[in-house]
């Protein structure tokens, strides 16, 4: 049963990968557009394509999402979300999740992965 599954696991991740690149060239140009609406207005424009290419993403590879509070939500007040970074989809997931605007929190060292740390560098 493992090297029938194998085939199918080997596809699924290379279909993944396919479509996750894709989809970050895609982001590429609203990056630029971002970058030359300034730091805040560009933030919030980054932070909605963000969201945009979270939806897509995992739409398109097959993951669905439940929203599940343990205690009452307030949509008024602010809050202090921490992924444990268990799992690449910790960032796609916080977007998905997460309906207010998110800023995120990286390591300096993600700043010098192309597409990564220009996002990162701006989205803040």
């Amino acid at each position: 049963m493992q090297t029938l599954i194998l085939p199918v696991r080997l596809a699924y991740c290379t279909y993944a990968a396919f479509v996750f690149i894709l989809l970050m060239f895609l982001v590429l140009p609203f990056l630029l557009v971002a970058i030359l609406m300034g730091v805040h207005k560009g933030g919030n424009f980054l932070n909605y394509v963000c969201r945009v290419w979270a939806y897509v993403w995992l739409f398109l590879i097959g993951i669905r999402t439940k929203r599940i509070y343990l205690s009452p939500f307030d949509p008024s007040r602010q809050y202090i979300y921490v992924a444990n970074h268990i799992s690449y989809l910790d960032i796609p997931m916080i977007f998905r999740a997460i309906r207010k605007p998110v800023r995120v929190l990286g390591k300096a060292e993600m700043s010098d992965v192309p597409v990564f740390g220009w996002i990162y560098r701006y989205a803040t």
